[in-house]
């Protein structure tokens, strides 16, 4: 009766190691595996070519190293072997990213029998949040950026527009075009603005300024 027990929990087991999407271990005390979700070994193990038998050689094939690149020389599973409960996060040889829990299994008598690990992939988790870092390191710059931008566009405007009252002919037409592109890109500016503190803004369907042709025009106006 005790081993048919036996065999249904195993069975139990299995079922549950073949449904999660989890990287889990079970490992005797000597280091041999016993078990591992299907997770592990199709994905996990995969690029290795062949399932380690033991924990030195899912070691050896793994190559873990710490988030700073430094070596790591256990696997979180070898050192709850020792009594430790490990939580870290690795990088393995294929370039996944784990976060690894791993703690000692202990029979009655308080003896390490064996541990398991789990392991969660926050690969795509942790490019993401690199991403984000990335994304608001960007803004802050569109920002900075901006906020320059306007003061020069400023100092264009207002001085263009001193010297338009002054200045005749085509130099005239010439200055006053470019006081009006100034005020253009500053409005593109303040849309740009608009963007980076992530407001929802209208930003219609005018043309774009043609410098060229706009500085034509100017030209052909008949001066007063």
């Amino acid at each position: 009766m005790a081993e048919q027990r036996r065999h249904e929990t195993r069975a139990d087991l299995d079922v549950l190691l073949d449904t999660v999407d989890l990287g889990v271990f079970i490992f005797d005390a000597a280091g041999q595996v016993v078990s591992m979700s299907r997770w592990a070994s199709e994905r996990f193990l995969k690029h290795l070519g062949r399932v380690p038998e033991t924990l030195v050689e899912m070691r050896a094939g793994l190559e873990p190293r710490r988030p700073d690149g430094t070596l790591e020389p256990l696997l979180p599973a070898e050192r709850a072997l020792r009594g430790e409960r490990m939580e870290t996060e690795l990088i393995f040889s294929d370039g996944r990213r784990l976060l690894i829990q791993a703690t000692p299994i202990k029979d009655a008598d308080g003896r390490i029998v064996g541990a398991v690990s789990i392991s969660r992939d926050i690969t795509d988790l942790h490019a993401a949040i690199a991403g984000r870092a990335r994304l608001d390191g960007a803004i802050k710059t569109a920002r900075l950026l901006a906020h320059e931008i306007n003061n020069q566009l400023a100092l264009l405007v207002g001085y263009g527009t001193l010297l338009t009252g002054r200045v005749e002919g085509d130099l005239g037409d010439t200055i006053a075009t470019m006081v009006g592109a100034a005020e253009q890109i500053a409005e593109l500016v303040h849309r740009l603005q608009g963007i980076v503190r992530f407001e929802e803004r209208d930003f219609g369907g005018g043309p774009m300024l043609d410098l060229d042709a706009a500085t034509t025009e100017r030209r052909r106006r008949p001066r007063h």
